[in-house]
């Protein structure tokens, strides 16, 4: 499937019924958090999009504060420095204020042995919702953070019309496949429609090396 494709691979389809119905009856305030707030005003090709952090690697050290709370206090050049040189010293990534009310063991169990089997041993380092907005467009960049990290793309919400371009590759994501993306390329993506285009965004870090 896709086998044209160079920087996309389709690692197989998980279950999202949980969360198409989760997100078909959502409080908006859920995306207006401190994260959200300062994605959307400080980096660029986030401008169009909410973010929901359920599970974030963080450079602080202070475990008993949450995501949103930690983001209250960060500069650009945190995040900036973060972004370009920084890797993650815990294995432990810090949890969102929604933690409780967005994990769904099931989906987790899913996920975790999907990856397992097409990657490798591993963990979720990042679990991050991106909410794209209608009419709306993610310009041409790349994520040099990444790393050694596999960046994993799961739609939950989306329209046949809205494509993804990375590095030349170009198609348009279904829901429920699971997408790994290599984000050290340049992408982008285009929403045409009036619809919002909901994403989960998963880093998977190997236990080992291969």
């Amino acid at each position: 499937m896709h086998s044209h494709l160079k920087t996309i691979k389709v690692l197989g389809e998980v279950d999202v019924s949980h969360y198409v119905d989760f997100f078909s009856d959502i409080d908006d305030a859920d995306w207006m958090g401190e994260f959200a707030k300062f994605s959307k005003k400080n980096i660029p090709f986030f401008s169009e999009l909410e973010r929901l952090p359920v599970l974030y690697p963080v450079l602080e050290k202070d475990s008993h504060k949450t995501i949103e709370e930690l983001a209250s206090g960060w500069s650009v050049e945190d995040i900036i420095k973060f972004m370009n040189y920084g890797d993650y010293e815990t294995d432990v990534p810090t949890k969102g204020n929604l933690y409780d009310k967005y994990y769904d063991r099931k989906f987790f169990n899913d996920i975790k042995g999907l990856l397992s089997k097409s990657l490798g041993e591993g963990q979720i380092m990042m679990f991050v919702f991106n909410l794209m907005n209608p009419h709306s467009k993610i310009d041409p960049h790349s994520d040099e953070r990444t790393g050694d990290k596999k960046r994993i793309h799961i739609p939950v919400v989306t329209h046949p019309d809205i494509t993804l371009s990375n590095n030349g590759d170009e198609l348009h994501m279904e829901r429920g496949k699971v997408y790994m993306i290599d984000h050290t390329k340049e992408h982008s993506v285009a929403n045409p429609t009036d619809c919002e285009r909901i994403h989960i965004v998963i880093d998977w870090k190997l236990d080992v090396d291969y």
